[in-house]
Order: structure tokens, then C-alpha cells, then sequence
């Protein structure tokens, strides 16, 4: 990942949703496109907005896309994926917040 998408990324979380105390992101990346969500692998990079939805369902939310290139983020129950564009370039556990 380049180091603009990165920082866009970074920029959209923080925005996004408020540090609290405690919160953690969890991102390892060699391993995030293996971790387990509800029993299947969260999206891999390069699959499209049409295939994420196909093999996860509809996202709990869709956030708008922001800046050039349009970066879009879905979140799930279990994970969150960003898409730049129509393709996926990260993917997010979410902490268990239940």
C-alpha cells in the first residue's frame, strides 16, 4: 500500500469515529486478509465492491466516499473494508464491541 493510501486511511479513521479511551485498531499486515470474520476470511485486496457483497452481504453502513481518489469504507459487524474506487485496498477487524 502506498504511503498516501495509508495516510488516507488513517485521516478517514481518525475522522471518522472519535478516539476513546481503550479503543484499539487491530491490523497486522501480514496476516489480515487470513484473519476470520463470522467464519469467513475478511475481502482480500483487488476484489471488487460486487464481490464483497456477494460473499459478505450487504454492509451494515456505507460511509460516503471522500477525497481524490474516492476512498469508501464499509463496515461490517466483524470488519470494516476500504475500497478506493470500486476495488478493495484494506481490510479491517473490528474489536468486539459486544
Amino acid at each position: 500500500m502506498s504511503l498516501c493510501r495509508l495516510l488516507i486511511v488513517a485521516a478517514l479513521v481518525g475522522l471518522s469515529t472519535p478516539a476513546v479511551a481503550g479503543d484499539v485498531l487491530l491490523i497486522d499486515a501480514v496476516a489480515r486478509n487470513q484473519q476470520q470474520a463470522g467464519g469467513q476470511p475478511v475481502p482480500a485486496s483487488g476484489m471488487s465492491m460486487q464481490q464483497v457483497e456477494r460473499r459478505h452481504g450487504a454492509p451494515a453502513q456505507i460511509m460516503s466516499p471522500v477525497g481524490d481518489p474516492p476512498i469508501t469504507r464499509w463496515v461490517y459487524d466483524d470488519f470494516i473494508v476500504y475500497f478506493e474506487y470500486d476495488r478493495v485496498i484494506h481490510s479491517v477487524m473490528r474489536r468486539n464491541t459486544h
